[in-house]
């Protein structure tokens, strides 16, 4: 599978809030994900969108495996934030068939950028997808004047964790019940750009 990192669009939310609900307990809404978009200047929201690939020039999907640097298009890292002012956008056109696979977002507070939310859906989870948005995360930050960057992960998630000190991250303190849903503690993780 090839992928483009691209920002998150308004024809991106339908796909981004059915992978929310299957990934999370407590997921954000429809709206909330309208609002990041449209109303929070201090929010930056990326996607992973499949690239179909062709063969023979039949339409089939190529088979899902890992994804690697090689095999992705940056698309997105040194674009300027989408207007969508006009609640239409540019690249509608481009995007036809290619289906989302994961998002992440963030929001910028003066030199540090706070990851609000990330999600693979779980068709394409394990194939690096999440770590390729992370990276993308990252270098959008740098170039927009981060320097530092922070989360909270269930202390459950193990999985999320393991990427996140992958990519850097390391742990500095626990929230205790942090997640409404079953009041867990959610461990507080920072990397320094």
């Amino acid at each position: 599978m090839t992928v483009r990192i691209e920002p998150m669009c308004l024809e991106d939310l339908e796909e981004v809030v059915k992978i929310e609900e299957i990934s999370f307990p407590t997921p954000w809404s429809r709206r909330s994900f309208l609002y990041e978009l449209l109303e929070n200047e201090r929010a930056v929201y990326i996607v992973a969108r499949e690239e179909k690939t062709y063969t023979h020039g039949q339409g089939s999907r190529a088979g899902l495996s890992r994804v690697s640097e090689s095999n992705v298009n940056y698309s997105y890292i040194n674009q300027a934030r989408v207007d969508f002012s006009t609640g239409k956008n540019r690249r509608q056109a481009q995007l036809g068939e290619a289906r989302v696979q994961g998002y992440v977002g963030m929001w910028i507070v003066l030199n540090e950028g706070h990851i609000t939310t990330l999600a693979v859906h779980p068709r394409a989870r394990g194939h690096g997808i999440g770590e390729l948005l992370l990276k993308a995360l990252m270098d959008r930050g740098r170039n927009l004047g981060v320097t530092c960057m922070t989360l909270e992960v269930r202390l459950s998630n193990l999985t999320a964790q393991n990427l996140y000190i992958k990519l850097g991250f390391r742990s500095s303190g626990i929230r205790p019940r942090y997640y409404l849903d079953n009041n867990e503690d959610a461990l507080i993780m920072w990397k320094s750009l």
